[in-house]
């Protein structure tokens, strides 16, 4: 347990499972936020739960079939890529662009949410896994709680489609910092051995 305290990739990545927990805060309130604009009503808020059910079933065959041809990491560079594009643009189409664009980036994301742990076991030593998996599930989710607080001074601020920015470059973040540590990790195992 103390080991984990030691590794320095324990605190470099304090920061991105921060950060992915705003982002998925926010995603998590979507519906919520499409209601409160007219863009959905309690009908069709309903679909949300189906699309997701969707995208987590394709998103995690994707990431089965394609990790064998990509690395875990590069499918993460790719799937922040296609929340970064799809996830902002939400609000801006009307219910059929929603339904659209909030499906494609619900892809990604669960093609995110399953790369990370695959990640983790290439960062942390082995040894480590348990409790650093206890540190980064107690910073990601208190960050979701934390999302769900600045979601109405940040619209008064900059809007929901500037909330929705915002939580796609908390997600860059994660995805990006996560990358290169993987990336550095394995050139300094290539280079030990």
């Amino acid at each position: 347990v103390i080991a984990v305290f030691k590794n320095k990739n324990t605190y470099v990545l304090l920061i991105p499972n921060f950060v992915r927990g705003l982002s998925v805060g926010i995603f998590n309130v979507i519906a919520t936020i499409a209601i409160s604009m007219s863009i959905l009503n309690e009908t069709t808020s309903s679909y949300v739960n189906v699309i997701l059910q969707i995208a987590t079933f394709a998103g995690n065959m994707f990431f089965a079939f394609a990790y064998k041809k990509l690395s875990a990491k590069n499918l993460l560079l790719l799937a922040t890529l296609g929340v970064c594009v799809s996830f902002p643009i939400c609000l801006e189409f009307g219910v059929v662009g929603f339904f659209c664009c909030f499906a494609v980036a619900s892809f990604f994301r669960f093609v995110i949410d399953t790369a990370i742990p695959v990640l983790i076991t290439e960062i942390i030593p082995q040894e480590q896994i348990g409790p650093y998996t206890s540190i980064r599930m107690l910073i990601f989710t208190g960050a979701q709680a934390v999302a769900t607080l600045l979601i109405t001074p940040l619209k008064n601020a900059i809007g929901y489609t500037g909330v929705l920015i915002f939580a796609t470059v908390m997600l860059f973040i994660c995805g990006a910092t996560y990358y290169v540590v993987a990336k550095c990790v394995k050139q300094s195992t290539i280079k030990v051995s």
